[in-house]
């Protein structure tokens, strides 16, 4: 690999990164106080679904400014700091995982239960993601361990790029599940009904869009680009991507409750 880049587009592609993040990070935190006054009572598994993303992301984007602050500042006369991998830095690469693998389960579960409770077609996703998690796991104790990028591209890199492969492939196996159901939910005449499931399928594909270009992107950069951070300027903003995509589809599929004292059917 070498000695890493320009700091332009290493400490400067951190920063850039870190900035992006804390952008969809206050989206998400808009989405989630949203979603608890519309749906004040829904069902607890939503409710501790959404919690959940919201505290992880709060702790993503805690790691990436600190990464950033590790750079910028308490190392800005070490010339050699760009080489370096902080444990923020590897903490990221956890919290994207396991982030993307609870959206990837929510999406797998609306496919289950949209499907007619088919194990054939969910499972495959379930699968994916569980190895997509476990790639980036392995990753993440890798760069702790060997605190070098030229290091962990050397001997560990090919883990980092099946993570993110199998990302992808877990977002276009879902994307293509929900159109065809959606496609065969439709009556064919043009009714309101078709509307929404037409309105809901488009909105499908520009969700699952943004995150597969934003993860192939990152990982394109990752494997042509590996005397820079760009890559990680991009990963900073997956986890990001994936927890707004899915509160997102979620308040576009589902209606608020009509009775506030009823608790709403979760799918």
């Amino acid at each position: 690999m070498g000695e890493l880049g320009d700091v332009r587009d290493t400490l400067g592609a951190t920063l850039i990164g870190a900035f992006l993040s804390a952008g969809l990070s206050g989206i998400l935190t808009l989405q989630v106080i949203f979603y608890f006054r519309i749906y004040s009572v829904d069902v607890s598994r939503n409710r501790i679904m959404v919690a959940g993303l919201w505290i992880l992301d709060m702790i993503h984007i805690s790691m990436a400014c600190s990464a950033t602050w590790t750079y910028l500042v308490a190392n800005r006369q070490n010339d050699a700091i760009t080489d370096f991998i902080p444990w923020t830095i590897a903490v990221t690469v956890a919290l994207t995982a396991i982030i993307t693998f609870i959206v990837h389960c929510f999406f797998a579960q609306r496919v289950y239960s949209l499907s007619g409770r088919n194990l054939a077609l969910a499972s495959p996703i379930f699968l994916l993601a569980f190895g997509r998690l476990f790639a980036a796991l392995v990753s993440t104790s890798e760069m702790i361990r060997l605190q070098s990028y030229t290091a962990f591209v050397d001997k560990f890199g090919w883990v980092f790029t099946v993570g993110l492969s199998l990302s992808v492939a877990v977002d276009i196996i879902i994307t293509v599940s929900l159109l065809v159901i959606l496609r065969r939910s439709r009556t064919g005449y043009g009714t309101s009904t078709d509307h929404i499931i037409d309105t809901i399928a488009l909105y499908t594909v520009e969700t699952g869009m943004v995150t597969s270009v934003t993860t192939v992107v990152s990982l394109i950069c990752w494997v042509s680009m590996p005397h820079n951070l760009i890559f990680l300027a991009l990963h900073f903003t997956i986890s990001k991507l994936y927890a707004n995509s899915a509160l997102a589809t979620y308040d576009m599929s589902c209606s608020p409750p009509l009775q506030p004292s009823h608790p709403r059917v979760p799918f």
